[in-house]
């Protein structure tokens, strides 16, 4: 799905954890990971930074944002 169907799921009410199956891309993932922090979703936001960085290794800030996330800084 792309980040603007995301987006407009998201004005529409859905929440990150319900539009997680529909991210097809770590960079997906992220996105939603970003929007859930704002929704104040810490875990669910740490759940989906993580699968960013298993979709997409090479993008460290990915995995730096899920340790941040689990870690609690």
């Amino acid at each position: 799905m792309s980040l603007e169907r995301l987006w407009s799921a998201h004005g529409e009410g859905a929440s990150p954890d319900e539009l997680r199956a529909s991210a097809g891309t770590g960079h997906e993932c992220f996105y939603l990971a970003v929007l859930a922090y704002g929704r104040g979703e810490r875990a669910v936001a740490a759940d989906l930074a993580g699968r960013a960085s298993k979709d997409d290794p090479d993008r460290v800030v990915y995995a730096e944002t899920a340790r941040y996330l689990r870690d609690g800084g």
